[in-house]
This record gives C-alpha cells, sequence and structure tokens, in this order.
C-alpha cells in the first residue's frame, strides 16, 4: 500500500520524531528527522523498516484558485463563510495535499465582498493555519470593464 504524507502536518509533533517514506522524485527511500514541529535532516537510506505501507514524501501542492471548498463558499453570503469553516477548508485542503491556496473572491455585491475580504483577511493570520492562505482577488471585481476570464491579481 502506498499513500503519500503531507509534511505540514509534523507541526503536530513534540520532541524529535523520524518518518520514513519513498522520495517522489527518485523513489528511493528516506528518512526525514523532525524536531519541535518542524523538518530538521532528510536522509536517504538503504530501505525502509516498513515497505508494506510506503508513503510518498513530496512537498504540498498550491491551489492558485479556491472559491471555496468542502461546502463553504468564500463567494456568497450563504452563511458559510465563518472563521470555523475557513479553518476547515484549509484542514480539508491539507488531507488532500494542498499546503497553500489563494481564496478567491468572485463578482457579488459590495457589501458581501467588504464582508468575506475581512473575513478572509483576518484568518489569513490565524496561526493554527500555518501561513496556508495567500490572497487573490479577481480584477473583474476591482476594475469598471470586463477583464478577459481567469485573469486575477495576486
Amino acid at each position: 500500500m502506498v499513500g503519500v504524507l503531507v509534511l505540514l502536518f509534523v507541526q503536530n509533533l513534540v520532541g524529535q520524531t523520524v518518518v520514513e517514506g519513498l522520495n517522489y522524485q527518485t523513489q528511493k527511500p528516506v528518512s526525514v528527522e523532525i524536531r519541535d514541529g518542524k523538518i530538521s535532516k532528510i536522509k536517504q537510506i538503504e530501505k525502509l523498516s516498513d515497505e508494506n505501507h510506503a508513503l510518498f514524501i513530496a512537498p504540498g501542492l498550491i491551489d492558485n484558485q479556491v472559491n471555496g471548498y468542502a461546502g463553504v463558499s468564500f463567494c456568497f453570503d450563504d452563511g458559510s463563510s465563518t472563521r470555523d469553516n475557513i479553518r476547515k477548508v484549509t484542514e480539508e485542503l491539507w488531507k488532500r495535499g494542498v499546503t497553500t491556496y489563494l481564496p478567491t473572491l468572485t463578482t457579488n455585491s459590495i457589501a458581501v465582498l467588504l464582508k468575506n475580504i475581512s473575513l478572509l483577511t483576518a484568518s489569513r493570520n490565524d496561526p493554527s493555519l500555518l501561513g496556508s492562505m495567500g490572497k487573490s482577488i479577481s480584477k473583474g471585481l476591482i476594475f469598471h470593464q470586463r477583464m478577459g476570464i481567469g485573469e486575477h491579481i495576486c
């Protein structure tokens, strides 16, 4: 059985821990040492201690346009945009290997945009999100003329 380890979750580990897996680029076994929640050493090893449950060890993915996820919308005023739900979105994305994302708003009323921008901005500073949130806004929201589909500024 092969799984994927997103090393972002090591921040919850206390003291020193070692994780073994396969380097995603070389497919060779590596040992990752975690000290105080941070990766302190990565080294190639001869073989894994448990070859039946090998993990691929790789950097996290970046999603550059997240309008919402897991039943939470960043775009509407449907009551789903709360700090707790933004944390839920972040944690659900982590489970899928996404360690950094850009919450993106789409065209809506000024009141909804200001409310959601304020909430997202405040949530970016939440230490439990580990800096996972970047910022993005559609050009169509700030310019009076229609811009091309998919054009964003960050």
